[in-house]
């Protein structure tokens, strides 16, 4: 049997507190309560509810106060903001922070029967959009947005947005674990062909004969086996995105291959010498240095001048470690088992000061890991099980810093690799700007 819902109630007269507490409780709500913004904002820090119920005039931090700092925390939490005092500016400035809904006490009693109607209406609208959210998951793996504030996200996704329109070929270069599926798909997302189809292959994950047909397709007695027509990604994407991952393992065979199709827009199926043209945009990624892959003679320089008409860099972790517990909370909230659970101060302190050789991926696993050993709503630094470093740690994570010191000394160390200059850092690392230059 599910559990009540649990509502915070803010309110800083007693009387009033008392009496909504009394009304919410006869109905089977799970209510606690709090004499401010601030006692509050430390109450939702500490554990999860299910819905706020907050007064809009109060001492020390008023209900739009409190709104407001649960939105600078990040913290998502569903609200209904009650006032004697209503206005429209009010009502509008709390939709904008959040608010769910905006109920004005009327001048003599009555109170009741709207404060009921009012939290069941709130819970009713949070169910549904975490229902909604959850279909979009389900229907769109890779529908989220970009993940961070630090300065190298935010050009990153400035150049997704700005590359959508285009149909320009890129190239995301980056390690392992970067997310540079999930670039890709931002950049298709962007763009006119969002709503057409975005199909996705990596080179690395097939053996060259299949990778061949996967790509291509094939007729009826082409191969042993073929025994009907099969078209290929390329067909498969027509009209939309191809996202070609590990581009740097695919042979020089292929790549020749891909190389004609880039330049005629046309494909031939495995077995047949019939064209078809094909409308898509290619987008490449790779976490090998392709220009070292040219001088070994492993890569067709022609065709990596071809893809990196456009060249993205995706960031490692250790040269964001702002955005580390930004990351973590959203694997928290995306992780079905990880609902009404929070990460404390200290567990994601934890979190910000690993290396994180694995990038991306791995601290979604760890972040898995620890919803899972977790007894109860918080998680804490204990619930947490670092993988083995594989490398230096950073050593200013080493003296139990907290997460704003963290970012601060981030920041501090990226203006001094780029000389100082606030617009060189704010393009991102300047050792990996560097090493694309060359």
């Amino acid at each position: 049997m599910a559990e009540a819902p649990r509502i915070l109630l803010v309110d800083d007269e007693e009387l009033n507190r008392e009496y909504m507490a009394e009304l919410l409780g006869e109905r089977g709500y799970r209510v606690e309560t709090a004499v401010d913004g601030l006692d509050a904002l430390a109450r939702l820090k500490a554990e999860p509810f299910d819905l706020l119920v907050t007064d809009l005039n109060m001492p020390r931090l008023d209900g739009l106060g409190l709104l407001r700092k649960l939105a600078e925390e990040g913290l998502e939490v569903s609200a209904l903001l009650i006032t004697a005092y209503g206005s429209v500016e009010a009502a509008v400035e709390a939709l904008k922070l959040g608010a769910l809904d905006f109920l004005e006490k009327p001048a003599h009693g009555g109170l009741g029967p709207r404060l009921q109607l009012a939290v069941e209406q709130a819970l009713s609208r949070r169910q549904l959009l975490r229902r909604t959210r959850s279909l979009e998951v389900a229907l769109e793996p890779g529908g989220e947005e970009l993940v961070g504030k630090s300065a190298t996200v935010e050009l990153l996704r400035s150049k997704c947005r700005k590359l959508g329109p285009s149909q320009k070929t890129v190239l995301i270069r980056g390690e392992t674990g970067t997310g540079k599926e999930l670039v890709a798909r931002a950049i298709h997302r962007y763009g006119p062909r969002a709503k057409r189809p975005f199909v996705a292959i990596n080179c690395a994950a097939i053996d060259r004969q299949l990778l061949s047909s996967e790509l291509f397709g094939h007729v009826r007695g082409a191969f042993t086996g073929a025994v009907s027509d099969r078209p290929g990604k390329f067909e498969a994407a027509d009209g939309g995105t191809l996202f070609l991952d590990e581009i740097g393992e695919m042979d020089l065979e292929l790549q020749a291959r891909l190389l004609r199709v880039l330049e005629t827009h046309e494909v031939e199926r495995l077995g047949s010498n019939q064209p078809i043209r094909v409308d898509l945009r290619i987008v490449a990624a790779t976490n090998r240095v392709l220009e070292q892959e040219i001088a070994a003679g492993r890569f067709r320089e022609d065709l990596f001048h071809r893809l990196n008409i456009i060249a993205l860099q995706t960031p490692a972790l250790r040269e964001i470690p702002e955005d580390i517990p930004l990351l973590a909370e959203h694997f928290l909230r995306r992780d079905p088992e990880g609902r009404g659970k929070r990460f404390t101060d200290a567990a994601l302190t934890k979190l910000a000061g690993h290396r994180w050789p694995g990038n991306i991926r791995e601290l979604r696993h760890v972040v898995e890991q620890a919803v899972f050993y977790a007894e109860g709503k918080q998680i804490d630094a204990e619930d947490i099980t670092l993988p083995e470093p594989r490398g230096a740690a950073l050593d200013f994570l080493d003296g139990g810093l907290t997460l704003a010191e963290i970012e601060r000394e981030a920041l501090v160390r990226r203006l001094a690799q780029c000389g100082g200059s606030r617009r060189r850092a704010a393009r991102g690392p300047c050792r990996a700007a560097s090493s694309r230059r060359r």
